[in-house]
C-alpha cells in the first residue's frame, strides 16, 4: 500500500530534522585558523593591544572593547606589553600566571587570538605550553597549544553564549614563560551556530508520535 498523506508528510518531518546542521545542539567548535573562525561567527571584533602602556607595568582588571564587544581582562599581579612598538602585545606580569578575559555581552558567541608565550624579556618564548580554556553556557573546551608561535590562531565558537576565556600556562621544568595575547577576537552567532527554537523542538516531537500513531494503525490494518 502508498503511505497516506500524513505518514509522507510526517516522513518528511523527521527527514527534515535528520538534515538540520550540524551546529543546532548546544555545543563548543574549536578552530584553529582565523578564516574558519571569521567564517563561523557574525560582526566580528579584534582588540590588537597597540594602544596599552608600552615597557611598563599597568594595574589589573582592565576594560577594553573588541570592535562592537566589550569586555575585561585580569591577571594577579598585573599587565606588560610585550612584542614592539606598534605590535604590542597582552602579557602577564607574572611569570607562569594566567589572563582571564570575561564579562562578554550574551550577544558573544565565539572568541579567539594569538595565544603564545614570552621570556624574561619579553621577546617570543619557542618553548611554551599555553593553556587556553573556554567557558559557556554550551560547556567548557580546554586545550594546551604546544610551541605556539606569534602566528598561532586559536578560537572557539559556541551555540550558546561564552563567559569566559583563561590563557595560562603549564610549567615546563627550565624554561620560563609569561602568557602573552595579540589580536584578541569576539564575534556573534554565525549562520553555523543557529539553535532550533523550542517551537521547532515541539513540532519534531509531535511528528515522530504522529508517525508513531499511523504506523500502528498501518500494522493493525
Amino acid at each position: 500500500r502508498r503511505p497516506t498523506v500524513a505518514a509522507r508528510r510526517t516522513a518528511g518531518l523527521v527527514l527534515a530534522v535528520a538534515l538540520l546542521p550540524a551546529g543546532a545542539s548546544a555545543q563548543l567548535t574549536v578552530h584553529t585558523t582565523l578564516a574558519s573562525w571569521l567564517a563561523a561567527v557574525s560582526s566580528p571584533g579584534v582588540d590588537t593591544f597597540n594602544d596599552i602602556p608600552f615597557n611598563q607595568v599597568f594595574p589589573s582588571p582592565i576594560d577594553r572593547t573588541a570592535g562592537p564587544y566589550a569586555y575585561r581582562a585580569s591577571a594577579a599581579g598585573g599587565f606588560f606589553a610585550s612584542g614592539s612598538f606598534g605590535d604590542l602585545q597582552l602579557s602577564t606580569v607574572t611569570e607562569g600566571g594566567s589572563i582571564v578575559f570575561s564579562n562578554f555581552a550574551p550577544s558573544v558567541r565565539g572568541v579567539g587570538g594569538f595565544f603564545f608565550g614570552t621570556d624574561d624579556r619579553t621577546f617570543f618564548a619557542p618553548v611554551s605550553r599555553i593553556r587556553l580554556t573556554a567557558v559557556g553556557a554550551a560547556g567548557t573546551e580546554t586545550t594546551t597549544l604546544i610551541n605556539a608561535t606569534t602566528t598561532t590562531f586559536w578560537g572557539v565558537t559556541s551555540s550558546a553564549p561564552l563567559t569566559s576565556l583563561t590563557v595560562g600556562v603549564d610549567p615546563i621544568p627550565g624554561v620560563r614563560v609569561w602568557a602573552s595575547v595579540n589580536d584578541f577576537r569576539l564575534g556573534a552567532a554565525g549562520p553555523t551556530q543557529v539553535v532550533p527554537e523550542p517551537s521547532t523542538w515541539a513540532l519534531v516531537a509531535g511528528g515522530l508520535t504522529a508517525l508513531g500513531v499511523v504506523a500502528r494503525r498501518r500494522r493493525a490494518a
